[in-house]
């Protein structure tokens, strides 16, 4: 993990990166499910949903009898094209998104990969921080715009089509 820690700490803000490599840490626990058939739902019309739960501990041994409930996350997959690019929006039933401008656990766990610069906000990097506002208005313009591509459709923006999206199922 400090791998990933020292190879963010050069482009993203010290407190995203520690949120990052603190949700990557915990992804490694989740295991994932494409629910779309099982909801009735057609994966050609756009929108995929998944299903993320924590992986069952062989271990544990419970002495009693009422069942022990995992909370599911439902992650929605949805396609988007912008200025001519193919974009999968992933909106998690956690949140994070909202609150930390950067991916959650969840996410992580259904794409099986370490998080990169461009799973953040632009406010987030360390490049923002020295070149907005410096006077590259076209510079300004396109962050501007990226920007309030990532608020509008309200989750991680991943750049392909929902048949990319794999998962590492249960």
């Amino acid at each position: 993990m400090e791998t990933l820690a020292r190879s963010l700490s050069s482009t993203v803000v010290d407190s995203t990166n520690s949120s990052l490599v603190c949700e990557f840490e915990a992804s490694e626990h989740y295991l994932a499910m494409d629910v779309t058939e099982a909801l009735g739902l057609d994966a050609n019309e756009g929108t995929r949903k998944f299903a993320l739960r924590t992986k069952p501990c062989l271990s544990q041994h419970y002495a009693h009898r009422r069942p022990v409930h995992q909370r599911t996350r439902i992650i929605t997959a949805s396609h988007v094209r912008f200025e001519g690019v193919d974009y999968v929006v992933l909106k998690c039933s956690c949140t994070h998104w909202h609150f930390h401008m950067c991916m959650c656990r969840h996410v992580m766990a259904l794409l099986d990969r370490q998080p990169g610069i461009g799973d953040v906000f632009p406010e987030n990097t360390k490049v923002y921080e020295l070149f907005y506002g410096q006077g590259n208005d076209a510079w300004d313009k396109k962050v501007d715009l990226r920007t309030l591509f990532l608020e509008s459709s309200g989750g991680v923006v991943i750049v392909g089509n929902l048949k990319d999206v794999s998962v590492k199922g249960w």
